[in-house]
């Protein structure tokens, strides 16, 4: 096993014992397989995806780009959205697919406020994006940050055309799966624009606009 452990860390397990303070057979313990240095979260990749937007004639935009992280490069065309929207409710992702949820639809002399439509996309192949099922409510100004834990992709609060009121609902999509969201619980009041972040258990929502 010492043997598989240098190969792919290109470092002699008897510096690994040294760094660690750890034996070769604790490595293997800790990490119940045989030692293979750091890793990163299942949903981290080389690429990102922006999708929508608005333009400087307040007509939202259906495109998508894709940036490779870390080149110094510019962005280059992935294909379009399935609607013309701005104002995400949420985005996310796991390791091979992204989704667009919701948003603010504004086509040039109209004013929408807010769709149902949620797209996912393969970020590893361009293409435009695919229909992967609706929101509960069509709203926009949802979460500024994606909240995925690379399994399920949360929504929350955001403001609702239909109402023409902040919102305090909550949905949830498992981004492995296409269907509509799911009702995930309400927030302590409505509010729209808000800032979050998740980790591996808990969802943070912070701020807004109520």
């Amino acid at each position: 096993m010492a043997n598989e452990i240098e190969k792919v860390n290109t470092i002699a397990i008897a510096d690994i014992e040294k760094i660690n303070g750890k034996t070769d057979d604790n490595i293997e313990k800790l990490n119940t397989f045989e030692f293979a240095g750091v890793t990163f979260p299942a949903w981290a990749g080389t690429r990102a995806v922006v999708g929508g937007g608005t333009s400087a004639v307040h007509a939202d935009q259906n495109v998508l780009q894709y940036k490779t992280v870390g080149a110094t490069a510019n962005t280059a065309d992935f294909g379009d959205l399935q609607s013309m929207r701005s104002m995400h409710q949420c985005a996310g992702s796991n390791q091979t697919r992204g989704i667009f949820g919701g948003g603010m639809g504004r086509p040039v002399g109209s004013q929408v406020y807010g769709v149902a439509d949620t797209d996912y996309i393969t970020v590893a192949s361009t293409g435009n994006g695919t229909d992967f099922g609706d929101m509960d409510l069509e709203s926009a100004y949802g979460i500024r940050s994606g909240c995925s834990n690379g399994t399920l992709l949360f929504s929350a609060g955001g403001w609702s055309g239909t109402t023409s009121a902040n919102l305090d609902q909550m949905e949830y999509y498992t981004i492995a799966s296409t269907g509509n969201g799911t009702d995930a619980g309400n927030l302590s009041e409505a509010k729209s624009s808000c800032g979050g972040t998740s980790g591996d258990s808990r969802y943070l929502i912070h701020g807004g606009a109520d």
